[in-house]
């Protein structure tokens, strides 16, 4: 999605919402609406996997940090 994407759907989103009930698909929607550059089936997989998904994405090793280690 890319930062400037997103932070312009977190400001949009709380100005249009403040104070206000809302779902997650009305997040998505959002989303969509202001990154109309990327295709929806690709944001579609995203959400799925961020909002719904079980499993934690694999995110980079810290500089230093062993794969598999707790860092402790």
């Amino acid at each position: 999605m890319g930062d400037d994407s997103f932070f312009r759907t977190l400001r949009a989103w709380a100005d249009r919402h403040k104070y206000g009930n809302v779902k997650t698909a009305d997040f998505v929607a959002l989303a969509k609406e202001e990154a109309p550059q990327i295709p929806a089936a690709r944001l579609d997989a995203l959400f799925e996997a961020w909002l719904y998904g079980d499993k934690l994405p694999d995110l980079p090793a810290a500089h230093g940090a062993q794969s598999g280690t707790s860092g402790a």
